[in-house]
């Protein structure tokens, strides 16, 4: 299960994924998490929205892979903070995945 949080820890949102293989990188689990949200939001029936989910999932990685390497939310795998996209962590059903929303700096 996945949790996107607020800095001062109030869960905002819960993703479900599934994964085949006990191993995966940071990078392929914020892919597979947008492409189980875009699925979630358009629910089981996609034959007719196939081009715009697939193009909904590209963007949506696009703006998740950017906010990573910005800092723009910190990515704790059980509460140990993952710092690149190619760093390959083991998980389990116990596995603890937390998106923790950073601070907006003040202009």
């Amino acid at each position: 299960m996945i949790h996107d949080e607020t800095a001062d820890g109030a869960v905002l949102n819960q993703v479900c994924l599934w994964l085949e293989h006990d191993s995966i990188t940071v990078e392929e689990l914020l892919r597979l998490r947008i492409e189980q949200e875009a699925k979630d939001f358009h629910g089981e029936n996609t034959e007719g929205v196939k081009e715009a989910l697939f193009y909904q999932q590209r963007a949506g990685a696009h703006i998740a892979l950017g906010a990573f390497r910005e800092h723009g939310f910190i990515l704790l795998i059980d509460n140990r903070q993952v710092d690149s996209l190619e760093e390959q962590i083991k998980v389990s059903a116990n596995t603890s995945v937390r998106f923790v929303q950073c601070l907006e700096k003040n202009s």
